[in-house]
């Protein structure tokens, strides 16, 4: 795994287990600018739509579940080095 995606799957798995919320995922990925992969830009620039949309998954349960199996999705392709199949996780639909 590449030493700049390994650190934000790492980030990204405390967010999907709940060991992190969306702002401290939020502040840990902004205070480290060493996210430096294949795809990176694409993949930080659909992120942000997750972090953003934490107040929509509350309201709308199955729009959360998408999106959450979508996080899961993206941090697999990471750990898989797999940056295009992870660069496609827009969490705006099923990718």
């Amino acid at each position: 795994m590449h030493r700049g995606s390994a650190q934000l799957t790492q980030i990204l798995s405390d967010l999907s287990a709940g060991r992190l919320d969306c702002d401290e995922a939020r502040t840990r990925i902004e205070s480290n600018p060493g996210f430096q992969f294949p795809k990176s830009e694409f993949v930080l620039s659909f992120l942000e739509h997750y972090l953003d949309d934490e107040d929509i998954r509350k309201r709308d349960p199955s729009y959360g579940i998408m999106q959450n199996n979508e996080l899961d999705k993206l941090v697999s392709r990471l750990q898989q080095s797999d940056f295009e199949g992870a660069a496609n996780v827009t969490f705006l639909n099923v990718s």
